[in-house]
């Protein structure tokens, strides 16, 4: 069946959803019927997502009994309420005159699925790293925990049926199989041909537990397998075929992770169900317990970094503590975490001296040979060995003095063994071995951008709350929730981690050093400087601002919540506007487009994400202008600005714009006004696009030049002062005439 939707995606048939909703395009197609994103006419064009839940039925009462069969079966559906699952609106009837069809209408989420995100990292040989997959394990917990109270089993859990919900990024959960499982009943109650048990087994291969796949039987273990399976997937950026031993049931790719979240989704992807874990809770019981692996079994790194001899020097990690000077920077921001500078000691200060290297290598490398040296002495006398291993302990202190005192020389230092992860884990609060690195590589990077800690937290802290907003309430007398190093707040300090590097991520490749340096001595009186540098080069500020808000916007969705100006991640959008304002002064982000030896101008050009590009139109008033972008119109807006029109005088007088912020790829009109038309295109998208830009104008004016034999028309009243001139002239004429023939005559008299 057709949809509908034409090319750019939007519907210009009859809607086959009805009168109050309008098909924007089709999402998919599958064993059940078709799935639009559609607009609720009836709710101020609010997007939404209609699945066809029974296809058309001839029968008048197979409609209705199809409907008391769903009010029966689905009546829990309307009792979901979490923020994380999309909210289910209505069963939709649309009626023809002999036959209908039911619709499910639910809310749309808005934003990419991990599926598509693991696309990208494979495309680009990466993967999600740990903490991303521990956060989404945290973040997924409780929605499965809430579903299964209400007896709902999802069983399609992949990533394709996750969502990275633009708005505040949270995962949302989709696509419920327990819904396509109701709709095969309904079916095949209703006698429906081609509908068989076989339906009920819903789920992605590769993502489905044995007993599903085999009997179409689901309980909650069995969506546990699938998050697992998801989160396994998602961390080695590979397919579950390749790490899915179908004949064996066992997985591989734990090597990747941590000996503790290995572990644990290593039990979630247990064959038989009851060696899983039993519930929700029960995984976030063991992901959020101190343990040092009790319990499970040793998989992941414990390979690669064995348990450490007690009796050698072993690489500790400093435990994080607040001293006097983290007090001290608290009082000035009291519910900032602990300062990334506090992990690993002083920052100036190396974490592993020369002489501990030394040390080792002595140790790591010459100890062998003592050992060798002992066993083939072993039947001799106890003081024969025990001289020789202290002048072969003599010899090698000598040596290594001897070292130490050369300038050029450089020692032999041989990689101590690492400890276990979760090895490293102090009773008294310490940070893992795992979180202690991530927070290194979250100040490293941070430096490298050359940022503040105190500005760089404070920008974390509002991503943070602001994606987390219950903690605004769970600290102290309903106050905001601090986050400290105690074992228990090891979940919060993941989430708040992962949102720095979101946040390093972002910044990195998107903003000049020179505008990250600045942020925190933005102010509005750096508007007029921006204003005067586009200025210069017949740019408006509606242009330079478009450029600014789509960068923004898509960096940080949800960012511009009323007074984001004067609050941290305000300094985020006034350094985007130095950037943008100094790349269209210097031509980056410019070109100007005039029609002299030729009137039709194309463009080639390709835009990141988020980017901008601002054309400069050099016409004349009464030329028609023709525009055609070649672009996909999901991710590409075009706006056309008049030339020089002031503030006061946009306000009072006149629209600024002959069209802003359009998805139309055409246009064509006439020119009323001389100067520089500002042509804005902007990339909405995550992604780069390609676009070609042709432009072209009919060299015509207002008051093109009349011909010497051609006259022009006329009013009424210059027609009678026409008539009365030639009146006029008649006379006048008369007399001349009869002065030249007296004037011809006399000469020719005298002649």
């Amino acid at each position: 069946m057709n949809s509908g939707a034409n090319s750019d995606g939007r519907s210009d048939a009859v809607s086959p959803l009805g009168d109050r909703y309008k098909v924007v395009r089709e999402l998919g197609r599958g064993g059940f019927g078709q799935t639009y994103l559609a607009e609720n006419l009836s709710r101020h064009h609010e997007l939404c997502v209609v699945k066809e839940f029974v296809p058309r039925l001839e029968d008048k009462a197979m409609v209705e009994k199809a409907k008391a069969l769903f009010s029966r079966e689905a009546n829990v559906l309307y009792q979901l309420n979490h923020k994380q699952i999309p909210e289910f609106h209505e069963l939709l009837e649309v009626e023809t005159a002999d036959s209908g069809r039911l619709f499910l209408v639910q809310e749309y989420v808005e934003g990419p699925t991990f599926q598509q995100l693991l696309q990208q990292r494979q495309n680009a040989g990466g993967s999600f790293r740990e903490s991303e997959v521990t956060q989404l394990l945290y973040d997924l917990l409780p929605v499965l925990s809430y579903i299964h109270s209400l007896g709902i089993i999802h069983r399609d859990i992949s990533p394709e049926n996750l969502i990275s919900r633009r708005e505040d990024g949270l995962p949302a959960l989709i696509d419920f199989g327990s819904l396509k499982e109701m709709a095969a009943g309904v079916r095949s109650q209703l006698s429906i041909e081609g509908v068989g048990p076989a339906v009920t087994r819903i789920g992605k291969v590769g993502y489905v537990p044995p007993e599903q796949l085999s009997s179409g039987s689901a309980d909650p273990t069995s969506d546990l397998y699938g998050l697992a399976a998801t989160l396994l997937v998602l961390a080695n950026g590979k397919d579950p075929q390749t790490l899915h031993d179908t004949f064996h049931g066992t997985w591989s790719g734990f090597d990747v992770l941590s000996p503790k979240l290995g572990a644990i989704l290593e039990k979630m992807l247990q064959p038989e169900p009851a060696n899983r874990f039993q519930s929700a809770d029960e995984v976030l019981a063991a992901l959020s317990s101190n343990e040092a692996d009790q319990g499970y079994p040793a998989v992941g790194n414990s390979a690669i970094y064995p348990p450490v001899n007690p009796m050698e020097p072993v690489d500790t990690m400093p435990q994080t503590v607040f001293d006097e000077h983290m007090h001290s920077e608290a009082i000035a921001y009291e519910d900032t975490v602990v300062p990334l500078s506090e992990v690993s000691g002083q920052p100036d200060e190396p974490e592993i001296s020369s002489t501990y290297e030394t040390t080792l290598a002595e140790s790591s490398v010459h100890e062998p040979d003592i050992e060798e040296e002992l066993e083939r002495r072993d039947e001799r006398q106890a003081l024969i060995p025990l001289l020789i291993m202290l002048g072969t302990l003599g010899t090698l202190l000598l040596f290594a003095w001897f070292r130490l005192r050369r300038p050029t020389a450089e020692p032999v230092v041989a990689e101590p063994p690492r400890p276990n992860v979760s090895e490293t884990v102090s009773d008294t609060g310490g940070f893992s071995l795992e979180e202690t690195e991530r927070k290194r590589e979250i100040r490293d990077r941070r430096e490298v951008l050359g940022l503040g800690e105190n500005t760089f937290t404070r920008l974390v802290d509002q991503l943070f709350y602001a994606k987390y907003p219950d903690l605004l309430t769970s600290g102290p007398n309903g106050g905001r929730k601090a986050l400290t190093t105690a074992p228990e707040d090891e979940p919060l300090r993941i989430r708040w981690d992962e949102t720095a590097l979101s946040l390093l991520s972002n910044l990195e490749g998107n903003f000049s050093s020179r505008s990250l340096q600045n942020l925190s001595n933005y102010s509005e009186n750096d508007r007029a400087r921006w204003q005067s540098a586009v200025n210069s080069v017949n740019v408006s500020t509606r242009s330079l601002y478009d450029l600014v808000e789509t960068k923004f916007l898509r960096l940080f969705p949800g960012g511009a919540n009323p007074g984001y100006l004067e609050e941290p991640i305000g300094q985020l959008y006034y350094a985007i506007t130095d950037d943008s304002a100094r790349a269209i002064a210097e031509g980056e982000a410019r070109e100007t487009v005039t029609f002299t030896s030729a009137l039709r101008q194309e463009f080639d050009r390709r835009l990141p994400p988020g980017e901008g590009r601002v054309y400069l139109l050099d016409l004349t008033a009464g030329q028609l202008l023709r525009l055609n972008l070649n672009a996909p119109t999901e991710s590409t807006l075009l706006s056309l600005y008049l030339p020089d029109p002031t503030d006061d005088t946009i306000a009072l007088f006149t629209d600024p714009a002959v069209f802003a912020d359009s998805e139309q790829t055409t246009w064509s009109g006439s020119i009323d006004q001389s100067g520089f038309y500002e042509l804005v295109v902007v990339n909405t998208s995550d992604a780069s696009i390609d676009y070609q830009l042709t432009t072209s104008v009919d060299n015509v004016t207002t008051s093109p030049p009349v011909a010497p034999d051609e006259e022009l028309p006329s009013t009424p009243e210059e027609e009678n002062a026409d008539e009365e001139a030639r009146s006029d002239d008649d006379t006048d004429g008369e007399s001349s005439n009869e002065e030249a023939d007296s004037s011809n005559g006399e000469e020719t008299v005298s002649e």
